[in-house]
């Protein structure tokens, strides 16, 4: 028997000065890869409980794999990603030269 894992954040649009309210529903059978996504609006006086495009596709933005989790470090004329002092992945000529 399979699982449903179902997960409701109550949010809002991050993209205009509106700030329309939303909320986004995650659901995942168990052993799936990816999420089903849902995403309504919520009323408020502004929106009257609709969401543009960019709304709609807010989520994205916080579940891409290609997120950045740490800060990005110039040292030196090279980008790294990582926290001060921890050993760290040069990003613009991919080697370890700058960590440290």
């Amino acid at each position: 028997m399979t699982m449903e894992v179902t997960n409701l954040v109550r949010s809002q649009c991050p993209f205009c000065s509106v700030q329309c309210k939303m909320q986004i529903e995650f659901s995942q059978m168990q052993g799936a890869a990816e999420a089903e996504v849902k995403v309504e609006g919520l009323m408020n006086k502004a929106s009257e409980g609709r969401l543009c495009v960019k709304g709609m596709n807010a989520y994205q933005h916080a579940t891409s794999n290609e997120r950045l989790t740490h800060p990005l470090i110039k040292k030196e004329r090279h980008i790294r990603s990582g926290f001060m002092g921890g050993g760290a992945y040069c990003r613009c000529c991919a080697a370890n030269c700058c960590a440290g």
